[in-house]
Parts: C-alpha cells; structure tokens; sequence
C-alpha cells in the first residue's frame, strides 16, 4: 500500500488544510522544519521516509487566482526522483511542462464532464478525483455513476475529513470501489494513525494521501516501513 505525502500550496506557502474551508487555510506550524517553504517542508518530510510520490493541491490554481508553478518546476527540478501528482483545478490548465515525474489530476469538483473527462485522458497518466464535501459529491454525476470512464487511478476524496481528526470516510471508499474493482483507488481525507492506515489495507485501498498525521507524529517512520515499504 503507498502512503502519498499532501502538499497544499497558496501563495508560495505551504498551508495547512482544514474541512476543505480554503478560506480560512493558513500557512503550516510543523515541529518537522521552522516555517512553510514548500522545498524546505518536502525536504524535511523527504528526511523522515523516502517517499516516492507526493501529493500537490495548488490552491492558487484550483481558486483561479494565478498559480505555483515556479514553485512546482523548482521541486520537479530538484527532486528528480520523486513523482509529484498535481491538483490544479481546471482539466484545460497550463500544467508546468517535462515530466514524465508529474501526473495530473482531474478533481470532479472543477464539474468537468463525461466528454471532457475523456479529452482529460489523452494527457499523460491521468489521475481521476472524486471530491466529497460535507453535502456529499461535488461534480457531474454522469462520471460517478459511470465507472467505465474512469482511468487507472482513482482518489476518493474526503475533503470534508482533511484535518479534522475524524478518520476516513471508508464506508464511503468502499461503495466506490466495488462499482470498479479492479482500478487502483486511494484513500484521501481523515488519515489519523495506525489503526486507519491498517483498515485501509484490509479493505483493499491501493494508497492513501495524508499530511497532518506525518506533521503530528502519528504516523511514524516505523509504522511507514510496515505499511508502505514500497515507498523507500
């Protein structure tokens, strides 16, 4: 199972994701480095476990409020060995250009259709988010109803669980996932500890996205080692 580090960028900073309220998101506090440079918390969690992937959400993106993609060149840049997923809202953006090492990520949120989904699909190693709010799935109810247009990977997001100590919505996940299960899917949303990361093995989650149990110590390097040893 592959345990993916989250990113949220606004701004230049990292922030620090509450209920999926971007409004009020704020600039990280971390014991794992001194501020909120995002190459400066990638080194620092890249100091804990040697992660294979991360997670970026580029907030400034998603908001339609300019972007970071100097940002996210200069981390593709430095760490080559690292394949980053990015969230940057509208299926039709700009994505920074090279990389084998970046996999875009269509967020049902962004109401992009069927149609356009498929369109979406003819970028390189496409990733499909299925967002979840606190009044249930946000975006076309054409693409959740209809597994068969789904790519390989598919990250059901809880939003509304980010950074609320909550644990995931598995109930959730696995309604999911039966409707195709040979895909890939990825937990993201609520991720506290052990006990969330071992039922997210049992029930067949492929991965899981999580931030605020690495920066809290909840999720240790043993328990990585244990749960992902893929990851290193």
């Amino acid at each position: 199972m592959q345990i993916i580090p989250v990113i949220d960028l606004f701004t230049g900073n990292v922030v620090r994701a509450y209920a999926g309220q971007r409004e009020s998101y704020e600039n990280i506090v971390t014991p794992l480095c001194s501020g909120s440079d995002p190459i400066e918390i990638v080194e620092a969690i890249n100091a804990l476990y040697r992660f294979s992937t991360f997670y970026i959400a580029d907030l400034n993106a998603i908001k339609d409020e300019g972007n970071n993609n100097q940002i996210i060149s200069s981390l593709l840049e430095q760490y080559p060995q690292i394949c980053f997923w990015l969230d940057a809202g509208s299926y039709s953006y700009p994505y920074p250009t090279s990389q084998s090492q970046l996999r875009q990520i269509t967020a049902s949120e962004t109401n992009i259709n069927r149609a356009q989904l498929y369109t979406h699909e003819n970028r390189a190693n496409p990733i499909l988010s299925l967002d979840f709010f606190s009044d249930g799935y946000k975006g076309d109810k054409e693409i959740l109803e209809n597994p068969d247009c789904w790519p390989e990977d598919i990250i059901v997001m809880s939003l509304n669980r980010v950074g609320l100590n909550k644990g995931p919505d598995f109930l959730q996940f696995e309604k999911i996932k039966a409707l195709s299960p040979n895909k890939r899917f990825y937990i993201s949303g609520g991720v506290r500890n052990e006990d969330d990361l071992d039922r997210a093995k049992q029930i067949g989650a492929s991965g899981i996205l999580l931030a605020s149990a690495l920066h809290n110590g909840k999720i240790t390097k043993e328990l990585l080692l244990k749960y992902s040893p893929t990851s290193v």
